[in-house]
């Protein structure tokens, strides 16, 4: 029995595909970043005011990043093809995951971030926080479907 025949299939795959993809383009943005020349952009790490960025990630770490998101892209797309217990489990602990990084560390990064008036405290306001929140929550409805 293929696993469409237990689901909505129609709200996983709407909901699931674009999750996919966005994961993949992650994946694929890591991957620039650990070969660019210069490394990773300011903006996209977290920075001290007047000091520059927390830590810089290694291209090694960089791609390690890169190859978890892509790992959870083939999760994900596993899940929407063949179902299953435990790609399920993986999807719900993808949710808690990018749950967890958009409440963020109380400092630095997510919603509960003290430092406000750096440029990647911007972007983290604007786009990353509101994206991992809303990659949380597609993943857990997808998971639960």
């Amino acid at each position: 029995m293929h696993a469409f025949s237990q689901r909505e299939p129609v709200v996983m795959v709407a909901l699931g595909v674009p999750v996919v993809a966005v994961l993949f383009l992650l994946s694929s943005l890591h991957v620039y970043w650990a070969i660019r020349r210069g490394g990773i952009p300011a903006q996209v790490l977290p920075q001290r005011p007047g000091e520059g960025p927390v830590r810089r990630p290694t291209p090694g770490m960089t791609l390690l990043v890169a190859v978890a998101l892509g790992a959870a892209g083939f999760a994900v797309a596993g899940f929407l093809v063949v179902g299953g217990p435990l790609l399920r489990v993986a999807l719900l602990g993808l949710a808690f995951v990018f749950a967890a990084r958009a409440v963020g560390d109380f400092a630095f990064v997510g919603l509960f971030k003290r430092v406000r008036g750096t440029e990647f405290a911007r972007y983290d306001a604007a786009l990353y926080t509101p994206l991992c929140l809303l990659l949380g929550l597609t993943l857990l409805l997808v998971g639960l479907s």
